[in-house]
């Protein structure tokens, strides 16, 4: 029916709109903590110094013994790298309380 075709376009024409503006939020939101958004490059070398650091007494390797098994790790562990440091910060600074 014709009334019932003209609300759908209208609400499809007022998600359009409130999706451009979610989007245009959150440019102006990134453009604001463009300095604080982690850089992929530190977020790789951090991850290759804390990798490094795992494994100086071959933890790692006792844990995991095959090279592509750690690969496999270490891409999990990449990928979500971020969020696994801002936790770990966020328990340091909490204390042993």
């Amino acid at each position: 029916d014709a009334q019932n075709a003209k609300k759908v376009a209208a609400k499809a024409i007022e998600d359009e709109a409130d999706r451009l503006e979610n989007m245009r939020k959150a440019d102006h939101v990134r453009e604001i903590i463009k300095d604080q958004l982690p850089d992929q490059d530190a977020v790789e070398e951090a991850l290759s110094e804390d990798w490094f650091s795992m494994n100086k007494k071959r933890v790692l390797d006792a844990l995991v013994e095959d090279p592509e098994e750690q690969g496999r790790v270490k891409d999990v562990l990449k990928q979500h790298y971020v969020q696994l440091d801002e936790l770990f910060k966020t328990f340091a600074a909490s204390g042993s309380s």
